[in-house]
């Protein structure tokens, strides 16, 4: 500004000198399970008036913020306060000395504020046990167990053990494997499994299990639709007191009804035949399993399901099998003689395949359906011969 006199004067503001010091944090790597916390305070930290301490994880191994992905003012921190965060990853827990903005919150703009290089710290993913069963029902009736155990302190350290305990005692690495089994009449029905590692990070699981050799062992359990009903046949190499099979039928493969009683065989080392017509078969699929009985009472559902087809029309019968699939299923029908189209449906009606076969003058088609392409779960057939007739049916895919 100036005065009458041209005489000039120049008022400079000064913004106000500030000194803080957010301090020195710890410099050793914090390496916690999935569940616990990190902590550290800083040491001699300066704040001027009106100023607040925090504390962050965040991204930047140096004196800048970064990315933060937690704040607090206690210092302490678990995985499951982190915005985003990933386990073994390494972050850092700094000081950070500032004014408070309107929430409560640093304004990491500010030229007064300060923040300390920051502690590593590192979250170990969870220590997981992958278990596989498996029952050998068909020749000795023994029980498996496969365990293989990943997370924890290995995920950061591939040389660091699990000490495991329980029916498996010993040390294991992670991704190493160890079987554990149970012989029938054993009188054991569960079985537990503890694993922790170095740190303290743990897990545990089991399972109670019901697993005995069956009395039969069964070569096949086939079936086919003719004019008089449903064909149902099987055959067994051997059987051990064998008291009675009971086949039993459901129209949604989930709901069985028993429909027939065949007396076993007892015991024998000879190959044995049955058969049974379903003459009260109904239109539409029909789902047919085995169940054996042996001479104590104790029952088990054996083989596979088969699914049969009949309709009022006289285009013909359908039989798919094996009943659940996995990469193929094979189609037995009768139609008329001529070119057959076969196309394959999911549940929302959207076409997936469509082929199609020659039918022979006898009236019989087959044809082979692959499935390797097609998920889990179940798919509709329809077959429409020469004259235009139509036979469906419902096939059922598993991995």
């Amino acid at each position: 500004m100036s005065d009458s006199w041209g005489c000039i004067a120049t008022i400079a503001v000064l913004a106000p000198l500030c000194n803080p010091d957010a301090g020195d944090m710890p410099d050793d790597l914090q390496i916690v399970c999935s569940d616990g916390t990190v902590s550290a305070q800083t040491v001699g930290e300066i704040l001027e008036p009106d100023q607040q301490l925090y504390y962050a994880i965040h991204t930047e191994a140096s004196t800048t913020a970064g990315n933060i992905l937690a704040l607090n003012q206690s210092g302490i921190f678990s995985f499951a306060d982190l915005n985003g965060g990933a386990y073994n990853t390494t972050y850092y827990l700094s000081a950070i000395v500032s004014y408070p903005d309107a929430a409560n919150e640093p304004l990491l703009d500010d030229p007064c504020t300060r923040v300390a290089a920051g502690t590593p710290v590192l979250f170990l993913p969870p220590v997981q046990i992958l278990i596989n069963e498996y029952c050998d029902w068909q020749t000795t009736g023994t029980f498996f167990v496969t365990i293989s155990i990943s997370g924890g302190l290995s995920a950061y350290d591939p040389t660091a053990l699990f000490e495991v305990s329980g029916n498996f005692s010993g040390n294991l690495l992670a991704g190493q494997s160890v079987t554990f089994s149970f012989e029938e009449g054993s009188g054991v029905s569960q079985y537990s499994i503890s694993a922790s590692d170095g740190l303290g990070c743990a897990a545990s699981g089991g399972n109670t299990f019901v697993c005995y050799k069956t009395a039969v062992e069964l070569l096949s359990f086939d079936g086919k639709s003719i004019e008089a009903g449903n064909q149902l046949s099987w055959a067994t190499a051997t059987e051990t007191d064998n008291d009675y099979f009971t086949l039993e039928r459901s129209t949604d493969a989930q709901q069985f009804t028993a429909i027939a009683t065949l007396q076993g065989a007892g015991t024998i080392l000879a190959q044995q035949q049955y058969n049974y017509l379903d003459r009260l078969a109904p239109n539409g699929t029909s789902y047919y399993r085995l169940r054996q009985t042996d001479n104590n009472g104790i029952s088990q559902v054996i083989g596979k399901v088969v699914a049969l087809t009949r309709h009022q029309a006289a285009s013909g019968v359908l039989s798919i099998s094996p009943l659940p699939a996995n990469s193929y299923t094979d189609l037995h029908f009768t139609a008329a003689e001529g070119l057959a189209t076969i196309q394959l449906y999911d549940l929302t009606g959207k076409l997936l395949q469509t082929q199609s076969v020659a039918v022979a003058p006898s009236g019989i088609g087959v044809s082979r359906t692959r499935l390797d392409a097609l998920s889990a779960g179940i798919y509709l057939v329809r077959i429409t011969d020469a004259q235009h007739h139509t036979i469906s049916g419902k096939i059922v895919k598993h991995d």
